[in-house]
């Protein structure tokens, strides 16, 4: 399938995501992605980071995997913490990326959270280039080989950028949109900060119901992608803080 054909029944659609991921909004993707392709298999690891797929890093805080047909292993933190130290490393780990993507599909990645500290202290790159094949793989080399990876299996990427927080400075997370759009070229980019304002307790994650309309709101735009004729990517311009589809935070 190349990036301008619209998914049908027998696509694959994989989501990657964080901790965000392990809740109602990896569920509310997983029922409205099902609408395009009954193939969709969703990885979520709290705390992650686009490295954990290369640096094999198991999670200590939840979990959710949810295989192609519907099987689900679903961990979230209260749960995951009944579990002992070493039951968390094994069942908590992290997939190797290149044994999980799909071929001629679409991947949707929902991370970014996890990066606005380190992110934050690098320099925005202008031609950035990494080795992929080094045994453990930084915040920005794990970026571009995430990236590069899904676009080298044929595969087109929709990345899902971290939305509004009270935990990270505007500036610090306006600077991460610009390193994923630097590392990640060939990503469509979506900013969830259009999507809602802040509704939490603990200035990183959202509540159920904001997890729902976080999730709506990043669906509608998926779909207007998945059936879209070409494959440009979103720009990214926090200044005006809107997507290329006009939405205001609400």
């Amino acid at each position: 399938m190349s990036f301008s054909q619209t998914p049908n029944a027998s696509s694959k659609i994989l989501l990657l995501t964080d901790s965000h991921g392990v809740s109602d909004y990896s569920f509310d993707l997983i029922d409205g992605l099902e609408n395009h392709t009954q193939q969709v298999r969703v990885i979520a690891r709290c705390g992650g980071s686009p490295n954990w797929w290369f640096n094999r890093t198991s999670t200590n805080c939840g979990m959710l995997d949810k295989e192609y047909g519907g099987k689900k292993n679903y961990l979230p933190y209260h749960e995951f913490k009944k579990l002992n130290k070493k039951k968390r490393q094994q069942i908590g780990k992290t997939p190797d990326l290149n044994k999980v993507l799909p071929k001629d599909g679409t991947v949707i990645l929902t991370l970014g959270t996890n990066m606005v500290t380190d992110f934050a202290k690098q320099e925005i790159p202008d031609n950035p280039k990494f080795d992929c094949q080094k045994k453990r793989l930084s915040q920005m080399a794990g970026t571009y080989c995430m990236a590069k990876a899904i676009e080298e299996n044929g595969n087109r990427c929709i990345w899902i950028g971290p939305p509004n927080v009270t935990v990270y400075s505007e500036e610090a997370v306006d600077k991460t949109y610009k390193m994923i759009a630097a590392l990640a070229p060939n990503c469509n980019i979506l900013d969830s900060r259009t999507y809602l304002k802040y509704s939490g307790s603990d200035g990183k994650h959202y509540t159920a119901k904001g997890y729902k309309k976080w999730a709506a709101a990043a669906l509608a735009d998926i779909t207007l992608l998945l059936k879209s004729t070409n494959g440009a990517q979103k720009s990214v311009n926090s200044a005006e803080a809107t997507t290329s589809f006009g939405r205001s935070a609400e």
